[in-house]
């Protein structure tokens, strides 16, 4: 009896083959679609949501649409290869877009990433990822000398976002378009193509003509949507001081209505709401101890 109980797989060998096959799992890269899956939908830390994230896989590639703080732990539990990470696009520099930068860079190595990390953004993107680089360098040459010959991907190239086709390989498109975001006067949405696909990522923006025009006969819309009744009321309960922060962050960022507008206008099949605010904290159900 016992050793038939040692020939057999344990439970624990079970699940540690489960998450190596699924570290490894590359098949939405090679099956020929074009696949969106959300790293995050939130805005603010007060918030239990991943900051915003958007990766697309389609042509053997990863590409990442912001990097909110959260957002590199939620993608590899949801089964993007980060290591296959090409290109990163930013849509503006606010943190809960880009915070996790440096932890992208990282866990992409570790996982086997071995060529250059590209960063796509508005205009100071070389001082936000030289910064990234500088406070993450000591963290990485750790590594480096513990794993010799195992951590030697490229350094991170850099891009300054322009409007027009910013990335245009093997049929996979990406068009990026300002949008309205003062006083960010560098904010960016993006259409992103691929064998008769289109998906528009709008970024942070009030109603904008722009995102109506780009997502034109998209198949999907994802744009943000922040609930400003709900907020408004968070506002007037709040102390002073934050109720003037609530209030001057609903000119420059659209409603869910808002959202439903523009994808209406452009014929857009599907909407997906992201950057979803106020984050409330749902309270414990009663029976909770």
């Amino acid at each position: 009896m016992l050793l038939f109980l040692l020939a057999c797989s344990s439970p624990t060998d079970a699940l540690i083959d489960r998450e190596l096959a699924a570290m490894n799992d590359t098949s939405l890269l090679s099956d020929g679609d074009l696949h969106v899956v959300f790293g995050g939908t939130g805005t603010l830390s007060t918030d239990d949501r991943a900051g915003s994230s958007v990766a697309i896989l389609a042509a053997d590639r990863v590409l990442l649409f912001d990097t909110g703080p959260g957002s590199t732990r939620v993608l590899g539990q949801s089964g993007v290869p980060l290591q296959h990470v090409d290109t990163v696009f930013l849509t503006h520099f606010h943190s809960d877009h880009y915070g996790d930068l440096g932890q992208l860079t990282i866990a992409s190595e570790v996982l086997g990433r071995d060529h250059a990390l590209t960063v796509v953004g508005p205009d100071g993107v070389e001082d936000v990822v030289a910064g990234f680089e500088q406070a993450y360098r000591i963290d990485h040459d750790h590594r480096a000398a513990q794993h010799p010959g195992h951590l030697e991907a490229p350094s991170t190239t850099v891009r300054q976002v322009d409007d027009g086709v910013v990335f245009n390989e093997d049929g996979l498109v990406v068009r990026a378009f300002r949008v309205g975001h003062e006083p960010v006067e560098d904010a960016w949405g993006y259409r992103v193509e691929d064998a008769g696909k289109v998906v528009v990522i709008s970024g942070d923006t009030r109603t904008s003509d722009a995102v109506v025009e780009n997502a034109e006969g998209a198949d999907l819309l994802i744009h943000e949507a922040m609930d400003k009744a709900l907020a408004e009321q968070v506002a007037r309960r709040a102390d002073e001081r934050t109720g003037a922060l609530i209030r001057d962050a609903l000119v420059n960022h659209s409603s869910a209505a808002d959202a439903a507008r523009v994808a209406q206008l452009a014929g857009a099949d599907q909407l997906a709401p992201t950057h979803i605010s106020p984050p409330l904290v749902a309270p414990p159900s009663a029976g909770a101890s």
